[in-house]
Parts: C-alpha cells; sequence; structure tokens
C-alpha cells in the first residue's frame, strides 16, 4: 500500500472512531434525559396503572380528591 492510500486508510479509521465516541456520548445523554423523564412519569400516581374502565358507572357527584403538591403551588 501507498503512502497516500495508508494515510486516507488512517485518517477515514480516526474518523469512524470520532464519529462512534460522539454518537455514545449523545447516547448516554439520551439515555439520562429518558431516565429523568421517567421519575417524573413514575411518581406517586401513575396513570399508565390506572384501570379507566373500572370509572364507568362513577357519577360526578361520587368524585372527591385532593391534590397534594410536594414541591409548592403548581
Amino acid at each position: 500500500m501507498d503512502a497516500t492510500m495508508k494515510k486516507m486508510v488512517e485518517k477515514h479509521h480516526a474518523t469512524i472512531s470520532k464519529i462512534g465516541k460522539e454518537q455514545k456520548v449523545a447516547m448516554v445523554s439520551s439515555e439520562q434525559r429518558q431516565a429523568e423523564a421517567l421519575e417524573i412519569v413514575g411518581g406517586p400516581f401513575d396513570a399508565r396503572r390506572v384501570d379507566f374502565d373500572a370509572f364507568c358507572n362513577v357519577t360526578n357527584d361520587q368524585l372527591d380528591f385532593d391534590i397534594h403538591f410536594p414541591f409548592g403551588a403548581a
């Protein structure tokens, strides 16, 4: 392999390595943001676990609940 080709191959490998490292950083950042979002959603009230079909016969007169804001007023 001549010197020019060898230099091109080395540059290509360096570029691919750099792209891989940048992608890894981006993925870690994305995973951290997703974990933070899950912490918010996974709080005391998880709407995904509520069986809303169970409320089909409930009237407005029967609804009574308190709202709690652990971090202050919304």
